[in-house]
């Protein structure tokens, strides 16, 4: 049984700007969030919580890396996953 609720494997975000350019939204994360256990996201203005929640939602997907909730990839499997 893995014990593994959430995780973020090297995932981050890069938005491309109209005008050219892009905007790192979130830097590669890796982050293991266990089943059972209590967390909160805290930081600055723009510090990439909304990010974090909109790749883990499915709304977004990463620019590299993987989100894996209950063994399955957000990326991979939106459906199933937004039926958890």
């Amino acid at each position: 049984m893995n014990s593994i609720a959430i995780e973020f494997k090297n995932a981050s975000k890069i938005y491309k700007l109209p005008k050219g350019g892009q905007f790192e939204a979130l830097k590669p994360l890796n982050l293991s969030i266990r089943k059972g256990e209590c967390f909160g996201l805290l930081g600055h203005n723009g510090a990439g919580k909304t990010t974090i929640l909109s790749l883990l939602a499915g709304i977004n997907k990463p620019t590299t890396g993987d989100v894996i909730v209950e063994g399955l990839s957000v990326t991979q499997n939106t459906s199933e996953i937004k039926r958890l």
